[in-house]
């Protein structure tokens, strides 16, 4: 009487490895016949999530189906875009898993194919965070571009500069010219394009007046922007994301400033970028409640 194939320890452990999903490839490569393959589908050991993988759950998770969409792609897969970065912990868990493969393959099921060769990093390969990064803010808008490079930074998988080097190279990415402002104000320490910005598209563009710049209000510091007859400040901070020491410092500053009659009003890239309408808008608002009558002048921006 013949003796029954048992599937080898060796191959549960790969299943392990790659949560719960195997190849037919790495099935075959154990000499395990179709007859097997068949007797472990009718029997609920595994299930066929599309041809070519099985998995050891007739639910599998996530990153199973991260899994699978790595295995359908073979060597040199590696998950990219929203995928990659809800593996980094910046984006929630999207419904399509972006595949980046080095040749040509048809999208099936859940698993969307790029073609592209991409060095990876992970248990669960996903494009490096640089790559990644600049991928998502691709497919966003200024205001969603911001967001991604803060949690990138804050998320200290990388850094201002490495992202820096990284978009000097890719000369077609979209708002290229922003995301290079951004990140050389970040990791120069300054914020030389937020506040040129802020006079474009908040200061010049609703004729704001009666400013001054880098006046020191607080003994050893100097401040942004003055309404200096109206007692208002504006700060700009050119940092992306919340970090604990500064967020004090600043806590502090403004502290100080409100101790010495000041009332200060902080914004950084995310609100001057995404909204200098609004922006202008609430500083005009503490202007008159101290008392100014000046004219507001509305730009092809401002809302109807």
């Amino acid at each position: 009487m013949k003796k029954k194939q048992r599937i080898p320890d060796e191959l549960w452990d790969i299943a392990r490895r790659q949560d719960g999903m195997i190849s037919h490839a790495q099935v075959t490569a154990f000499g395990i016949t179709r007859n097997v393959i068949q007797r472990a589908l009718d029997d609920r050991l595994w299930w066929q999530v599309v041809r070519g993988v099985y998995s050891c759950s007739s639910d599998p998770s996530w990153r199973g189906l991260a899994w699978a969409g790595l295995l359908l792609g073979g060597d040199g897969a590696v998950l990219g875009h929203e995928a990659a970065g809800h593996l980094y912990g910046w984006v929630p868990q999207p419904s399509t898993i972006d595949v980046l493969v080095p040749r040509r393959a048809k999208a099936r099921g859940c698993w969307v194919f790029h073609q592209a060769a991409a060095p990876g990093r992970g248990v669960l390969p996903a494009t490096l965070p640089e790559r990644t990064a600049l991928d998502l803010c691709s497919q966003a808008d200024e205001h969603g571009a911001l967001e991604i490079l803060a949690q990138a930074i804050t998320s200290r998988r990388t850094t201002a500069e490495r992202l820096l080097d990284a978009a000097s190279s890719r000369p077609n990415l979209p708002r290229r010219s922003m995301i290079l402002a951004v990140l050389g104000d970040v990791a120069s320490g300054v914020h030389s394009h937020l506040e040129q910005r802020f006079k474009t598209f908040v200061e010049v563009a609703h004729g704001l007046a009666g400013l001054k710049r880098q006046v020191r209000v607080a003994p050893g510091e100097f401040t942004d922007v003055v309404f200096e007859e109206w007692g208002v400040v504006v700060e700009l901070d050119g940092r992306l994301g919340h970090d604990g020491k500064h967020a004090f410092r600043d806590h502090r500053r403004d502290n100080r400033n409100t101790s010495a009659g000041w009332v200060t009003l902080r914004y950084g890239w995310d609100a001057v970028v995404a909204d200098p309408c609004a922006v202008h808008r609430e500083i005009v608002g503490v202007l008159r409640q101290a008392g100014w009558h000046g004219v507001v002048q509305r730009c092809p921006r401002c809302p109807s």
